[in-house]
């Protein structure tokens, strides 16, 4: 994969994992996952920026697609099995996205 791709792809990644946090965020009632949720979207919300500059600088795609399927069946894992899936859930996101920046990185 060309590095433009990559980081339209972490653009993406990083949109995704917005838009999942703050529907959980929305669902979530008074707890300490939902402050940590909190800490998620804004952490996103400045990851979004850079990778939006980054792709712009760099001329690269940055076409995102809705993902209402991702968040709804997140949503759903969530209500059918509880915060703890939710959690390795977001884990995987996060270590996808890591795994993604390396291979940009390391090319």
């Amino acid at each position: 994969m060309d590095y433009k791709k990559a980081l339209g792809k972490i653009l993406d990644e990083e949109v995704l994992s917005y838009k999942i946090y703050s529907r959980l965020y929305k669902d979530e009632k008074g707890s300490t996952f939902k402050t940590k949720l909190k800490e998620l979207i804004d952490l996103d919300t400045q990851h979004i920026a850079l990778w939006e500059k980054l792709c712009k600088d760099v001329s690269a795609s940055t076409k995102i697609p809705a993902h209402t399927l991702d968040v709804w069946s997140i949503l759903l894992m969530r209500r059918l099995f509880g915060k703890n899936l939710a959690l390795s859930m977001i884990n995987s996101l996060e270590n996808r996205k890591i795994s993604d920046i390396a291979k940009v990185f390391n090319s």
